[in-house]
């Protein structure tokens, strides 16, 4: 439940789209949800144990595509503020 939570909250800082117009957060939301649905009933230890790590290695993987996607908005504002500077000294 808690991994579950984590994507969750981390889910919340995807607000851009996808090609479809839907929210990042929302697609990732809904997949996180069925994933857990999925595997609520389940008893076998091994299968837990392998849902859990998948879990966590999707929750890296929106770590990275987070930091990826800050990284492409700082460049884009650096260079709005570039191209402001360097219309203000033309």
């Amino acid at each position: 439940l808690r991994l579950y939570r984590d994507v969750c909250r981390k889910a919340q800082l995807f607000t851009w789209t996808d090609q479809f117009g839907r929210k990042w957060r929302d697609v990732l939301m809904e997949s996180a949800r069925k994933e857990f649905e999925n595997s609520k009933q389940e008893t076998d230890p091994e299968i837990i144990a392998r849902a859990i790590f998948m879990g966590q290695q999707a929750l890296i993987e929106l770590d990275k595509k987070l930091a990826e996607r800050n990284e492409q908005l700082l460049q884009q504002e650096a260079e709005i503020l570039a191209n402001i500077e360097r219309t203000r000294n033309d």
